[in-house]
């Protein structure tokens, strides 16, 4: 199975939407940015409740100018075995426009959690809106389902 075709089933397993004849719709889930698709946020939440993944984040450390959190997640697979998974993520006034410090951390370490638990970093072919440095440069595009 290629790299896209494995993402394409996660897609389709996961309900991720996206319109081909509508790619500015606000009901998509998936746009794609030169060499990688990009998750909305939206579509991160329906990842996390689709696949059952479990989500603790907490604060370790902030600042006016800065926020660090750390975020643990897990998810019982359909063999019945436990995955776990933790991650840090960070914000500050280089990484974020918006001054949401803690807010974009938590964004940011959620989705880490959420696209590695559900497979989907593994294709190396997807990122996570609340990544992105500036969510400006997205552009909406086609993503084709197989």
């Amino acid at each position: 199975m290629t790299k896209n075709e494995l993402l394409n089933a996660l897609f389709v397993k996961y309900g991720l939407v996206f319109d081909a004849s509508n790619p500015d719709s606000k009901d998509n889930d998936v746009y794609i940015h030169k060499h990688y698709k990009i998750i909305t946020r939206g579509g991160i939440q329906k990842i996390e409740k689709s696949a059952g993944i479990i989500c603790n984040i907490n604060l370790v450390d902030s600042g006016k100018d800065y926020a660090n959190v750390k975020g643990e997640g897990s998810l019982l697979t359909e063999g019945g075995k436990l995955v776990q998974y933790s991650t840090l993520a960070s914000a500050n006034e280089q990484t974020c426009k918006n001054g949401y410090y803690v807010e974009m951390a938590e964004k940011r370490c959620r989705s880490r959690l959420v696209l590695t638990l559900a497979g989907l970093y593994e294709t190396g072919l997807v990122f996570g809106q609340d990544e992105m440095e500036d969510g400006d440069q997205t552009k909406k595009a086609t993503y084709k389902r197989g």
